[in-house]
This record gives structure tokens, C-alpha cells and sequence, in this order.
């Protein structure tokens, strides 16, 4: 047990940072697409009404939920932040 602690301290840390921000980088994509998604499922009109804020808002909210992941202390943090938003999104597009 010790010596996994021994060697978790010793651990690279730009090794940790590369899987922290690579877990950010593909789940504020996924949190944002799936968003966007549940936005346009809600929305009444045709096709075009329902895809162009989904087009437009989805290029502001990857950034937006990037810097959200990223400003975590842990990884577990992360991967809980991205569980959040992500479960009540899927329940919803299930749902409706």
C-alpha cells in the first residue's frame, strides 16, 4: 500500500495534467452536444429554427464548460462534474 503512495507522489505531474485536461477537452465537447441537444429537442419550429442556436450556442459552451473542468483541483472532480450535467441530459433525451 505504501509503496502505491510512494509511487502516486513520484507520479509525473505533467502526466496527471495531460489526463486532466484531455478528460476536460472531450468532456466539455460531449457535456456540450448533449446540451445543445435537450435545447433543440424543447424548441418548436422546423428544422433550421431548431439546429442554428445549437450551432451557434455550442461553440460558446465548449470553452465555457473547458475552463469549468479545468479550474477542478482532482480528477475526480472532473470526471463528477461531467457525470452531473451528463446523466440529467441523457434521462432527458430519453424521456421526451
Amino acid at each position: 500500500m505504501f509503496n502505491k503512495i510512494y509511487s502516486y507522489m513520484n507520479e509525473s505531474k505533467p502526466k496527471i495534467g495531460l489526463v486532466h485536461a484531455t478528460l476536460a477537452i472531450l468532456g466539455s465537447f460531449v457535456l456540450a452536444y448533449l446540451t445543445m441537444m435537450v435545447y433543440s429537442k424543447f424548441m418548436i419550429g422546423d428544422y433550421a429554427i431548431k439546429i442554428m442556436p445549437s450551432v451557434i450556442f455550442s461553440s460558446i459552451l465548449i470553452p465555457l464548460y473547458g475552463i469549468w473542468l479545468l479550474l477542478s483541483k482532482k480528477l475526480l472532480l472532473v470526471i463528477l462534474k461531467i457525470v452531473v450535467i451528463l446523466l440529467p441530459c441523457i434521462i432527458l433525451l430519453k424521456v421526451f
